[in-house]
């Protein structure tokens, strides 16, 4: 709601001061028929059906190639290459190698998110905390907002098992620990987005701000000239109910998103 006047900082703390209070609250899937789905992910890659590519903007924004900071979740994502090294896939271009060989990063089946049993996650108290950064940013409390966000971080990497040496090092990296005087929205956002991964609230996010992330372009030989802002109908309703669908663009944007 943060793009209409319907936007009301104090009613979003106010509905935060009743939600999560830990990790423990998370609503998470954990029951499934089958594997996780991005457990299956994993193992189609592994049997080489080529599936749970890894987008370089993700890769870099960890690997320290955007941000100068490498980011202690990503061994706990995915794997390194052949190579030792982190890459991603650029979006549009597919497969860098062949497919057959370590050469670009996937989900790991032994990866948090992707490994047998792990949940797949709805709403996090980590993204509780960054909804309530914004808001309190966008209230002009940036004391309480570089908390909120200082506590998003650290729940998001204590969630996944990160060593607390590690979290303390990259909490107190002049890059991260900026302050109250230093926090800004895109930082707020940054962390955001790593710590709702796989969560399709970023793409609400990014619509939000128009894609305004750190070396985030358009895939590459997109068919379109701007990013998309929402899915077109199922064929399935087009065939059976055509009368009564919209005609719509993927360009079009939502009422929340003007």
């Amino acid at each position: 709601m943060s793009k209409t006047a319907q936007y009301d900082a104090s009613q979003v703390l106010s509905a935060l001061s009743s939600a999560y209070g830990s990790n423990d609250d998370d609503a998470q899937v954990t029951l499934f028929d089958g594997p996780n789905p991005w457990a299956q992910a994993a193992i189609n890659n592994a049997n080489l059906n080529l599936d749970g590519w890894l987008s370089s903007h993700f890769v870099d924004a960890l690997d320290q190639k955007t941000f100068g900071l490498f980011d202690p979740r990503l061994p706990l994502i995915t794997d390194a290459t052949k190579y030792g090294d982190y890459r991603g896939t650029p979006n549009g271009q597919g497969r860098i190698g062949s497919g057959t060989e370590h050469e670009e990063c996937y989900l790991a089946e032994d990866g948090w998110y992707s490994k047998p049993g792990a949940p797949l996650q709805l709403i996090t108290y980590p993204e509780c905390k960054f909804i309530e950064a914004e808001a309190q940013f966008r209230a002009g409390q940036n004391q309480k907002a570089y908390d909120a966000y200082l506590a998003g971080i650290k729940a998001s990497m204590q969630k996944l098992g990160t060593p607390d040496t590690a979290i303390t090092r990259y909490t107190m990296d002049p890059s991260v620990a900026v302050g109250a005087a230093g926090i800004t929205l895109p930082l707020i956002l940054k962390e955001k987005y790593v710590a709702c991964f796989l969560m399709p609230v970023t793409w609400d996010d990014m619509r939000r701000t128009d894609y305004q992330y750190a070396n985030f372009n358009l895939p590459v030989d997109a068919n379109l000239t701007e990013f998309v802002r929402r899915v077109d109908y199922p064929t399935s309703e087009t065939s059976r109910n055509g009368k009564n669908v919209p005609s719509v663009s993927m360009t079009d944007r939502l009422w929340w998103d003007q």
